[in-house]
């Protein structure tokens, strides 16, 4: 039994590892669409950050969360706040490593 209990687990471990790296691909994809919207917005003369489009996104988020059921929508919303703010980091202090090249398939 205890072979069984190891192997279950080492399968469910590669999966979350595997989920682990698309979510990590879609987070760099993500600053990298967010960094292309700041260049635009520099170009234009316009603030980097836009409160009311990030409120009206997080409201989005929440609903969406509660409407599938599977997430505590405030956690949801505080995950998303939290990548909101370093794609917002990024883009004011231009990190180092954020360039579009390096995401595959970008």
């Amino acid at each position: 039994m205890d072979g069984s209990l190891e192997r279950g687990k080492q399968t469910l471990r590669r999966e979350i590892d595997a989920i682990d790296n698309a979510i990590l691909h879609f987070l760099g994809a993500r600053v990298v669409a967010a960094s292309k919207i700041a260049e635009l917005k520099r170009q234009a003369n316009q603030p980097l950050q836009d409160t009311a489009r990030e409120q009206e996104h997080l409201d989005h988020v929440e609903h969406a969360a509660e409407r599938l059921g599977l997430f505590d929508p405030h956690a949801v919303r505080q995950i998303m706040q939290a990548v909101m703010a370093y794609c917002l980091r990024v883009e004011e202090q231009g990190e180092p490593g954020h360039d579009a090249s390096q995401v595959p398939g970008w």
